[in-house]
């Protein structure tokens, strides 16, 4: 199996960077992650004024890549499979002054460190949560600029779904030749929505391959997912309402066009059967899901 190195970091998606893997389609490959602190927090010795207050900006939220996906051509989507994913048996976490939807909570900053045992991570506090790693940050080169990681968008990016983890297709458009897919940002658990602005932070190895659907569907703007049986459009924006709005609209158009709905069926459909989720508020833009369990294909 191709590995891909955790020393093949970047700190914006985009072209600029040389592909640092190729596959083929279908072929399984593995990539090695760094935590979203860029190794800053690894044991106590590194809890130091001078790292747990930084804002890591310019140093935070590395993603390894990025990965060439032979035939991948713009107007394609590319299906990205996660197949299996291994956290490090420690991550870490941090709340800090001005960062998280409870922005003035935090009198100064604090980290925590988080083993990760047993299936659990152990939280503080005494909590004990089972495991549910997921991919922070995952996204294909936008066509005409670079994207920090921070922010989400059409191509991915900082989405913070907790979806997208062992098992799930995620779906993207295609924006230039071999669709440059960057990941990083492992979660060993995290809820919806990622109050603090940080889940439990952790280095990785995930498994993937992607496959390529040509021409990619007529109505697919923006990322999709397909997990336990569950199918999910995600937007990002901010205001949050707006995010909330794009991600409807999404699915109303994906169950006309794959799904055979009529458009206002499909709409009167997911008042009824859908959910509508916050993923994350504390990145430059929000982003939401709309959630349903997937449907038949209607004649």
């Amino acid at each position: 199996m191709k590995t891909l190195k955790r020393s093949e970091l970047a700190y914006v998606i985009g072209a600029q960077k040389p592909p640092a893997l190729v596959v083929e389609q279908g072929e399984v490959f593995l990539v090695e992650t760094e935590d979203a602190f860029n190794g800053t927090f690894l044991g106590p010795g590194d809890l130091v004024p001078e790292k747990i207050g930084r804002s890591g900006v310019g140093f935070s939220n590395p993603v390894t890549g990025p990965v060439y996906v032979k035939g991948a051509l713009p107007g394609d989507a590319l299906v990205i499979k996660v197949h299996e994913m291994r956290c490090a048996s420690r991550g870490a976490t941090r709340v800090r002054p001005g960062m998280g939807v409870l922005s003035t909570f935090v009198d100064a900053p604090v980290v925590y460190f988080i083993d990760i045992k047993d299936g659990h991570a152990h939280l503080p506090g005494g909590a004990r949560v089972p495991l549910s790693p997921m991919i922070g940050t995952i996204g294909v080169a936008p066509a005409h600029e670079a994207i920090a990681t921070g922010r989400p968008g059409p191509y991915g990016g900082n989405l913070d779904v907790r979806d997208i983890g062992p098992g799930c297709d995620l779906i993207l458009p295609v924006f230039v030749p071999g669709a440059l897919l960057y990941l990083g940002d492992v979660h060993a658990t995290q809820g919806d929505g990622e109050f603090t602005g940080a889940a439990v932070e952790v280095r990785a190895e995930v498994v993937l391959s992607a496959t390529v659907v040509r021409p990619a569907p007529k109505t697919l703007v923006g990322p999709r997912v397909r997990q336990g049986g569950r199918i999910s459009t995600l937007a990002s924006d901010k205001p949050l309402d707006d995010a909330v709005r794009a991600s409807v609209a999404a699915m109303v158009n994906w169950l006309a066009e794959d799904y055979g709905f009529d458009r206002m069926a499909a709409y009167q459909f997911l008042t009824n059967c859908g959910f509508g989720r916050v993923c994350q508020m504390v990145n430059p833009l929000y982003t939401a899901a709309c959630t349903v369990e997937e449907p038949a294909a209607r004649g």
